[in-house]
């Protein structure tokens, strides 16, 4: 009983922790979802937080568990998906989302969904029919 109390104990202390380092990065998650079309700087969020950007972004990746290069692009798709199913072309969502080009923005939309972002208005957010 005293291992199994120990254990619990140990898991609420990792939790708490956690809960607090995610609060230290609090104001830059703010900012991205409030803003993912704007381009955010490393130094940006960093400021925004209170840190140097290389602490910043070592903290970042400890509780978010990804960088927050690849946390904003993530951002960015996740409204894009929500405009396309909304039916905005996407010339206007890449626009929107503070991407250069079209391109630009297919390609980052397919690495992480695995489907051209015409090919996600098509079926739905589902994946298409197997050839």
């Amino acid at each position: 009983m005293q291992v199994l109390a120990q254990i619990v104990r140990q898991e609420l202390e990792i939790s708490a922790l956690h809960s607090s380092k995610r609060s230290m990065i609090g104001p830059a998650l703010q900012m991205i979802r409030e803003h993912p079309e704007h381009p955010w700087s490393l130094s940006e969020l960093a400021q925004q937080c209170g840190y140097h950007h290389a602490y910043f972004a070592q903290l970042f990746k400890e509780v978010m568990g990804v960088s927050p290069k690849p946390y904003m692009i993530r951002k960015r798709i996740q409204l894009a998906k929500k405009l396309l199913l909304e039916e905005e072309k996407v010339e206007v969502i890449a626009s929107k989302l503070g991407y250069a080009s079209v391109h630009y923005f297919s390609r980052h939309f397919k690495s992480i969904t695995g489907m051209s972002p015409s090919s996600f208005r098509l079926y739905g957010g589902e994946k298409g029919p197997v050839a």
